[in-house]
């Protein structure tokens, strides 16, 4: 399991025009931004939760899928960056080309995060 990583995730689109980014390192610094309410939140993220996603990370082949992503209207666009102490990539993917793609939980667990932190 990596020991150090860092992952940056992006995601716009939705017929409301959703626009976040987040960042989590591996000790735990959580940034979320909503650039639509202009609301920014910094926190820190459980033990737990980290494990969970570093486990995530160390499993997870995250490959970007091959081709053009395919055309999704209103669908939401992720970009996520990631590096580890081995790697740094970029995956660039949609709610089609998510689905089946193995890294879901990753991002349900992301995305998870980052709603809770924006309520708090």
């Amino acid at each position: 399991m990596p020991e150090n990583w860092h992952i940056k995730l992006k995601i716009s689109g939705g017929f409301a025009g959703y626009r976040r980014t987040m960042e989590l390192s591996s000790k735990g610094q959580l940034s979320v931004i909503d650039q639509k309410s202009s609301k920014q939140v910094i926190a820190q993220v459980s033990e737990k939760e980290l494990r969970d996603i570093a486990s995530c990370i160390n499993s997870n082949k995250l490959i970007q899928p091959s081709g053009r992503l395919p055309n999704c209207r209103d669908c939401f666009q992720y970009v996520m960056e990631v590096r580890t102490n081995e790697n740094e990539f970029t995956i660039q993917f949609n709610d089609l080309s998510l689905a089946g793609s193995g890294m879901e939980s990753l991002v349900s667990m992301l995305l998870s995060l980052q709603e809770k932190t924006l309520k708090e």
